[in-house]
């Protein structure tokens, strides 16, 4: 239920505010009084366009926000959760602004959000009809709905939309995988390139570094060996080597023992000297020998090091990042290699997924064509009360053919999605002889306005019918006597599960309400003001009278007013 409606700084209106909460509420005034801007400005919220021009001169934006009951709905629940915004104290708030600069903004629950995601919340909750548009049925996807909603086909609707999202979620990866085959057979011949061309190398940690060495020990065997034996023999070989100028000095210094009382300190670190040089000189001798020239083992060396280095410059990296780099084209090449593998399994997935969609599909189908020609028979029903009994209505069926689609019907390649392939248009006459035609294209508002009216009440008769606010601008147009009876007492019907927000000139209509109020444009000869003002009591009765008479004090108005309110009085 629409509980409250604020507006400010929309066109005329300066501002307003709206007690709503009452099952049926009518809005009524003088012609041009501004009755249907608040239609206007509750249609901001459903996400209707909206520029710069419909701000209030001198004001620097306009404000529609609307409070909401928030029913114990799973679609409403659903889309809330979607979209992270949660539901305080049962209740939802929809808020847009206009800015003179023409920038639209929107909230819900103070949460900001798109204008996209605002409109679809608001079509959980409130529906405007008004007499040039049936936005029920404008189009398939609403006429479908409204069939499945009659049918009470909302399990089934709901499992179409997820078998239609498996599908579209498997399709698309098959595709993904399909359309990469040629790239993705390219990058996996080049990743088991390069993962062979370093396992041919092979290389080992610190291996780069052992080869630089032992390659220079071998290509300069031989200066190795000629600098050590010339050591060796400076060292250790005749008179005049290292060890022999030691070994006298050993002796010179062993004469004076007894005489430097020093002398035996000097002479022990004299020995340990000499023996530090014998060491050496062994050491020297012993790398020598073991030198030697080795022409096929320095170039197997060098041969190896040309390949590692080769293969550390091509994949600009060290010996240490080559081995992380197998590790990873190993993992690549396992990605790689198992898309092929994912597509042959998805594809019989994706397939199965379609059969499911398509039986789920022919079933609601079936379901719409049985339910269409009861729902003509109900909305024809209500039509007759209305004036309209000659009105002619036909549910329309067709296919949308669609090359290349994967879903066949009747021999053809049908368009689908998230509630089947049916395309369903309403078509009428409200004229006998007249040829049927779509409802959108009918001549007389008010015939479009009552068909709108009686269609609300059939559905009223369907399981899956949801409660909704709904907005009925001017539905009297063209409508009088016993008819404009029998639209009040339908619309006062509705109202026991849908709440009605109505405009009209009836007071026949008006006089059923709930809540009455009533829209006044002043002026003070210098700017224009819409208020709106609750009525009840005598202030009621004088409307009605207005609305009868065209007087608010004529007495057989008053009194012709005071027996519609005591008529329609519970």
């Amino acid at each position: 239920m629409l509980r409250t409606l604020r507006v400010r700084d929309f066109a005329v209106i300066e501002a307003a505010e709206l007690e709503l909460d009452a099952p049926f509420v009518v809005l009524t005034g003088e012609t041009g009084a501004g009755k249907s801007l608040l239609v206007d400005a509750v249609g901001l919220l459903t996400g209707m366009r909206a520029g710069a021009g419909l701000v209030r001169a001198g004001c620097q934006r306009l404000l529609v926000e609307a409070e909401f009951d928030c029913p114990r709905a799973e679609e409403l629940e659903g889309k809330l959760d979607a979209a992270g915004i949660a539901v305080e104290e049962g209740s939802v708030i929809l808020r847009r602004e206009i800015s003179a600069t023409g920038r639209s903004r929107a909230w819900v629950n103070g949460s900001q959000v798109g204008v996209g995601l605002l409109a679809d919340l608001a079509s959980s909750l409130i529906r405007i009809r008004g007499q040039n548009e049936s936005p029920e049925l404008s189009d398939s996807s609403s006429a479908t709905a409204t069939l499945d909603v009659y049918g009470s086909q909302g399990d089934l609707r709901a499992g179409i939309a997820a078998g239609y999202r498996e599908w579209s979620e498997l399709a698309e990866r098959c595709e993904a995988l399909r359309s990469g085959e040629r790239e993705r057979e390219g990058k996996l011949d080049f990743a088991r390139f390069q993962l062979d061309e370093i396992r041919a190398v092979s290389p080992r940690p610190e291996e780069e570094e052992s080869l630089t060495r032992e390659r220079s020990r071998l290509a300069h065997a031989a200066r190795i060996r000629e600098v050590c034996n010339e050591a060796f023999e400076r060292i250790s070989e005749g008179d005049s080597s290292a060890a022999d100028q030691i070994g006298r000095a050993r002796k010179s210094l062993g004469s004076l023992n007894g005489l430097v009382p020093e002398i035996d300190e000097i002479v022990r670190d004299v020995e340990e000297v000499n023996g530090r040089i014998q060491e050496l000189s062994s050491r020297i001798g012993a790398l020598a020998q073991a030198v030697e020239d080795d022409p096929a083992r320095l170039e197997m060396v060098e041969e190896r090091l040309e390949k590692i280095r080769r293969l550390l410059r091509k994949h600009g990296a060290s010996v240490a990042g080559l081995l992380e780099k197998e590790e990873v084209l190993e993992r690549e090449i396992a990605e790689l290699a198992g898309s092929s593998e994912e597509l042959a399994r998805r594809e019989p997935e994706r397939d199965k997924a379609l059969a499911f969609y398509a039986g789920l599909a022919d079933r609601i189908s079936q379901e719409r064509r049985t339910a269409a020609p009861r729902l003509v028979r109900s909305v024809q029903k209500h039509l007759k009360d209305l004036a309209m009994g000659g009105t002619a209505l036909e549910f329309r069926f067709s296919t949308q053919p669609k090359a290349g689609s994967p879903l066949e019907r009747g021999g053809e390649r049908v368009d689908f999605g998230p509630t089947g392939f049916d395309r369903v248009e309403l078509l009428a006459s409200a004229n006998p002889g007249e040829p049927l035609r779509p409802l959108g294209r009918i001549a007389s508002g008010g015939e479009l306005s009552r068909i709108q009216l009686a269609l609300a009440a059939a559905l009223l008769g369907g399981k899956g019918h949801r409660s909704r606010a709904l907005v009925f601008d001017e539905i009297d147009a063209g409508v009088g006597g016993s008819a404009a009876v029998s639209v009040g007492r339908k619309l006062r019907a509705l109202s026991s599960d849908d709440q009605i927000l109505c405009v009209t000139h009836l007071a026949t209509i008006a006089a059923r309400a709930h809540r009455h109020y009533r829209v006044v444009k002043e002026t003070d000869g210098q700017r224009t003001r819409v208020s709106v003002e609750t009525l009840s009591g005598n202030e009621r009765i004088d409307e009605l009278a207005r609305m009868l008479a065209g007087e608010p004090h004529a007495k057989e108005a008053r009194a012709h007013a005071k027996a519609l309110l005591a008529e329609t009085e519970p």
